[in-house]
């Protein structure tokens, strides 16, 4: 995911929390994550526009990100 924000870094912010901990607890129920890992795309105005559970390869994330225009 590091890897993404710095091939991106004008249009794209990689935040991790960690849900099993008390600091992270918070964005596990915002975000509804039921699994781990759980990758949960935001627009600029922080509505999902994607989600993903399970490993999910470079390859496929950045479709993700072409679809909604992200460009390097």
């Amino acid at each position: 995911m590091d890897s993404l924000e710095v091939k991106y870094p004008k249009d794209l912010k990689i935040i991790f929390h960690d849900v099993w901990t008390d600091a992270g607890k918070p964005a596990a129920q915002k975000f509804g994550i039921r699994m781990i890992p759980t990758q949960v795309f935001l627009d600029a105005k922080g509505v999902e526009y994607f989600r993903h559970e399970g490993y999910f390869p470079m390859v496929e994330l950045e479709k993700v990100l072409k679809q909604k225009q992200v460009n390097k």
